[in-house]
């Protein structure tokens, strides 16, 4: 079962593990920017949270710290196996989930795989228009000067494990998203093709910036922070940003896209999917959320 998300914010207002053990918790971080504001995106579902400080805030250039807009944010699991029992998996002020894709058919994986996955993938629409300037001349781009893009965890990529250390799943799993230039399902950068926003019913596009993770509640066996049983789900993260000067609101918007994936062979009935979100402007105990159900919008002022 395949179930994808799409979110949006606005935030303009404001080690080595052998086989058999259990998945250490997620540590990766990376930092999307656009003009209007910073965001950190963690490894483990979680997003924002900067080592117990508010990780979604405004762009400012002097370096001054200013008030964030959100403290954490996170994606939520929920549904009903086929004994009737609750199956949950959620994050919060602490990444909830272990780094890295499931096995398609038994829906594990390994301590070892966790640790390699343990990242967060990150790309510029700069340079990857570099890239194809560059592609189109007697100069062949070389994978040391264009790592983020030769080293893309997208499906079939020859250069991934000399650019990353491990090798992609042997599955059909697609992982992280790109434009298809010669459209064989392949991703090979010496073939045209690159890092991109793939959304369903929507042409590839590429943005201002754009980050790519993939994790999971299964974690080699290891416990989850709820009582309830994992399902197990992958999910395969997406975040981007854009900058538009004709159009301001773009520029203080994060988008982001989660795609989910049960993996394993057990039905689970009345999956509910949802964004917690610990908002955070200003001081932490004036915050008032509301919600306009006809755009399906929540705010915070």
């Amino acid at each position: 079962m395949e179930k994808r998300i799409t979110i949006v914010l606005l935030c303009g207002l404001c080690a080595s593990w052998a086989w058999g053990q259990s998945c250490p918790t997620a540590k990766a971080q990376a930092v999307i920017n656009s003009k209007g504001f910073r965001a950190y995106i963690n490894q483990g579902g979680q997003l924002f949270n900067n080592n117990g400080h508010g990780g979604l805030l405004p762009f400012n250039p002097t370096g001054t710290q200013k008030a964030s807009t959100a403290f954490s944010a996170a994606i939520w699991i929920g549904g009903i196996d086929s004994a009737g029992n609750l199956k949950l998996s959620v994050a919060g002020h602490q990444p909830g989930y272990y780094a890295g894709p499931l096995e398609p058919t038994t829906g594990q994986t390994t301590a070892a795989n966790c640790a390699n996955w343990d990242r967060v993938f990150k790309v510029s629409g700069k340079k990857i228009a570099e890239f194809l300037l560059q592609l189109q001349t007697s100069d062949k781009p070389e994978p040391w000067q264009y790592p983020e893009i030769f080293g893309w965890p997208a499906y079939g990529n020859p250069h991934f494990e000399a650019m990353n250390g491990f090798d992609l799943p042997v599955s059909t799993n697609a992982l992280a998203p790109f434009f298809d230039s010669d459209l064989n399902g392949i991703y090979d950068p010496l073939s045209g093709d690159h890092p991109a926003v793939v959304l369903r019913g929507k042409s590839p596009f590429v943005p201002h910036e754009m980050t790519w993770c993939v994790f999971n509640d299964e974690g080699a066996g290891a416990v989850l922070g709820t009582v309830y049983a994992a399902f197990p789900a992958e999910t395969q993260l997406t975040s981007w940003v854009f900058e538009c000067p004709e159009q301001p609101m773009l520029g203080n918007t994060l988008f982001t896209s989660h795609k989910i994936i049960q993996r394993g062979t057990e039905k689970t009935d009345s999956v509910f999917v949802g964004i917690w979100v610990d908002f955070d402007i200003g001081c932490y105990a004036d915050d008032y959320v509301g919600c306009d159900t006809a755009p399906q919008l929540f705010f915070c002022l």
